[in-house]
């Protein structure tokens, strides 16, 4: 009887630990989307396609940070196009509310982590950045677009 409980028990650890795949949704106690990346002066989330394709697109705000701009995600709307080194001189272009979820993309994800860290300086408390960017989003089976607009 010991040694069944005992698998029992181990079998639960195992899987505790394993709780699924980068992939798979989670929601952190503090509200982020996604992992937690703490920096300097606070933290933001990285998200996967497959998470980020779980929320509803009316609950975040979603801002391109690529430069030259060439592939955006398809089927929805980006709210705005900046450059890294341009977001806090724009500052008043993102949403007043400072509570509110910001997704930060690009291409591959080199210039959303940056950005992120910029507003998570300015205040922002639920900024995510898009793991892999465009590339991994379409890689994944979801739409992109070819950006022909002017910034």
């Amino acid at each position: 009887m010991n040694r069944i409980l005992a698998i029992i028990t181990a079998t639960i650890i195992l899987f505790a630990g394993c709780n699924g795949t980068q992939d798979n949704p989670a929601v952190t106690s503090t509200g982020g989307l996604g992992t937690e990346i703490v920096t300097g002066n606070g933290s933001y989330w990285s998200v996967t396609p497959v998470q980020l394709a779980s929320v509803s697109r009316a609950n975040y705000f979603l801002v391109c940070v690529d430069d030259p701009i060439s592939t955006i995600i398809g089927n929805t709307t980006t709210d705005l196009f900046v450059k890294v080194e341009e977001i806090d001189q724009n500052l008043d272009k993102f949403p007043a509310d400072k509570n509110r979820r910001i997704v930060v993309y690009c291409i591959v994800g080199n210039k959303s982590r940056p950005a992120s860290e910029a507003l998570v300086a300015a205040g922002y408390t639920l900024v995510t950045h898009l793991e892999g960017g465009t590339a991994r989003w379409q890689q994944q089976g979801y739409p992109v677009a070819n950006y022909t607009g002017t910034p």
